[in-house]
Order: structure tokens, then C-alpha cells, then sequence
């Protein structure tokens, strides 16, 4: 088998790639959870201004949907990537 990356064989590169974009996802998805939809581009003090603003409404709509998608679709990948490493690392 070829070594892609460190030593490592690509399905094992694959597999920490995978988990390290799925951990990116759902620390995402919690932030915007947390945040109720407004965690894009503003420093903590302007967050605390437009927490509350009404013509953010939509912002804080399409936050909690991207949310929600991401906490129902990536979880199982997560969770499959997560079993795959450790199922590869205690066989190997």
C-alpha cells in the first residue's frame, strides 16, 4: 500500500480528514446554536447589540435552519468516522 501522508496509508489520512471536517461542522453548528443564528462576522460587542434587532430576523432564521441541518445530517458520519479510526487502530 502507498503512503500518502506521514507515513500514514490514504485510508487512514481519509478517516482523520473526514472526523477533523465533521468536528469543524458540528463546533459550527453549536456556535450558531448558542449564538441563535447570529455567529458570522461579529465582534462580541456588536453581537450584544443585534442580539435582540429585528432587522436580523432573517440572519438569525437562516442560522438556526444551517443549524439544524448540520445537527441532523453529520452527527452519524461523525460517529462512523469516530468507529472506522478505532476500529482500524485496535485491528492494526
Amino acid at each position: 500500500m502507498k503512503h500518502a501522508l506521514f507515513g500514514l496509508d490514504n485510508l487512514t489520512v481519509f478517516l482523520i480528514v473526514g472526523l477533523s471536517f465533521t468536528t469543524f461542522l458540528l463546533f459550527l453548528s453549536i456556535m450558531l446554536k448558542i449564538s441563535n443564528g447570529l455567529f458570522w462576522s461579529r465582534s462580541l460587542k456588536k453581537f450584544q447589540l443585534d442580539r435582540n434587532d429585528p432587522a436580523y430576523k432573517k440572519e438569525r432564521e437562516v442560522g438556526k435552519t444551517i443549524s439544524h441541518f448540520i445537527l441532523v445530517v453529520v452527527p452519524p458520519f461523525f460517529i462512523g468516522f469516530l468507529l472506522l479510526i478505532i476500529w482500524k487502530f485496535l485491528i492494526c
